[in-house]
């Protein structure tokens, strides 16, 4: 098991973006948001789920997936990256303390400067 290092943040007034590029980051937690609008397809709905992400060096971030494992989905992606092979099913809690990389980067919107998850892989093994 990789050893992650894990920094109390300096002031708790507010979320500290974490830095653009990869980052090692385990999975903490995973909220069902349920069934909802679809807000890129009006008059569509999908499931959705919150999954939370601690990174190295001790921000967070959060990314929304849509409960599907069809091979184009999101969730698809972080299976594989998780997994490799991904199963026919999974549970949400088979998720949960699982490590991988993703990749952050910083854009703006209603005028604030915020961060999203536009990339999985699998953990880069180092060799020893």
């Amino acid at each position: 098991m990789d050893i992650m290092q894990i920094v109390k943040p300096e002031n708790n007034d507010g979320f500290q973006l974490p830095a653009p590029g990869f980052h090692k980051a385990a999975i903490v937690k995973i909220e069902d948001l349920g069934i909802l609008e679809n807000r890129f397809e009006p008059g569509k709905k999908r499931h959705e789920l919150k999954i939370v992400f601690a990174l190295d060096g001790g921000t967070t971030q959060f990314a929304w997936y849509t409960a599907s494992l069809h091979p184009d989905s999101n969730l698809y992606a972080l299976a594989e990256a998780v997994f490799g092979d991904v199963p026919p099913t999974i549970e949400t809690n088979d998720l949960l303390g699982r490590s991988i990389e993703i990749k952050i980067r910083h854009y703006e919107s209603k005028g604030k400067r915020r961060s999203k998850v536009v990339g999985v892989t699998p953990l880069r093994t180092t060799a020893a």
